[in-house]
């Protein structure tokens, strides 16, 4: 678990960790120079079960989780995040999971969505099946869905794989998750358990909520795609291409619409000349209005099935495990 500044939902994500039906595991906790008292709500848990390790200087979200994989003596690492919350069979449910399927890179799992009172809003993928998908499957899949897990807590990694491939890119401040799941999973297999195993807090002071972070992720994007065009068949590359400049770059495009709506000029100009070095920016924003009529018309699923539609085999297999 790093951690920066959490003391909103520290002691209750710790908590919830604690509490697990699986016992035999080690929490290590890497607090990232948090100026609020962050460090006192770890102290305060004498469960000899935690590890607290503490950085000098703030180095960052990736920094801190390959400090503390390096520290880990279990073969198996499940992410955490310090405003989340596990379900009290969490540990349990990866752990006969990856029993079972010992050779793949990682796993993640459905789960809840709850606001800044705990509340649950939203239930993601629960229908308690799950899959394995290999990597002819999973790298148009992560091209075309994104980040699939979403949040980190989601994730739990085999240790011996994660090593033989190298820790997370520290030089990535956001997507560093992202490109070690693209990474992984274009050599190994990976799992997905349809259960809701965790709840993922949704709150207006998540560091993926500030302005600078959306200008920031564009840059990092930029290399991830170059990547991902790269791992696929030759036959696939047009294809997915066309997914990047029709889907993902008018959603960005979109996100601009934010900032001169709440008459942030100076973030709407510096988030469009990120936006330039990904393609011609007339041409974004001209798709970004194409995609626009279609959504206005009820035909937005017709627009992302054409672009889909030379990936469907891997979308049918992906989708089946729902």
């Amino acid at each position: 678990m790093p951690v920066y500044n959490g003391k909103k939902y520290l002691k209750k994500s710790i908590q919830s960790v604690l509490q697990q039906t699986e016992d035999d595991f080690e929490l290590l906790i890497y607090d990232d120079c948090s100026t609020d008292n962050s460090i006192e709500i770890i102290k305060s848990f004498s469960d000899d079960r935690i590890s607290f390790f503490y950085g000098g200087k703030n180095k960052g979200i990736f920094y801190g989780i390959n400090r503390l994989i390096k520290e880990s003596k279990s073969p198996l690492i499940h992410l955490w995040s310090q405003d989340d919350m596990m379900c009290n069979n969490c540990l349990e449910e990866f752990c006969d999971f990856h029993g079972v399927h010992k050779n793949i890179a990682f796993s993640f799992s459905g789960n809840y969505v709850i606001d800044e009172n705990d509340r649950v809003i939203r239930k993601v993928q629960d229908s308690g099946n799950f899959n394995i998908m290999e990597p002819k499957d999973s790298i148009p899949i992560f091209l075309i869905y994104g980040c699939l897990p979403g949040n980190i807590s989601r994730v739990v990694l085999n240790k011996q794989i994660l090593l033989k491939e190298g820790l997370f890119r520290e030089d990535f401040a956001f997507i560093g998750d992202f490109e070690m799941w693209v990474r992984l999973s274009s050599k190994y297999n990976i799992g997905i358990i349809r259960k809701a195993l965790q709840k993922i807090r949704n709150h207006q002071l998540q560091a993926s909520k500030r302005d600078d972070m959306y200008i920031k992720k564009l840059h990092e994007t930029r290399q991830l795609y170059k990547i991902q065009v790269e791992q696929l068949l030759a036959d696939d590359v047009n294809a997915g291409i066309n997914v990047i400049n029709w889907v993902h770059l008018p959603h960005f495009a979109l996100i601009s619409v934010n900032f001169i709506k709440s008459l942030k000029l100076k973030c709407f100009i510096d988030y469009s000349k990120a936006l330039a070095k990904l393609d011609n920016l007339g041409l974004i924003y001209l798709r970004s209005f194409v995609f626009v009529c279609y959504s206005f018309f009820g035909m937005r699923k017709k627009y992302l099935n054409r672009y889909f539609k030379p990936f469907q085999k891997h979308i049918d297999i992906y989708e089946n495990t729902i």
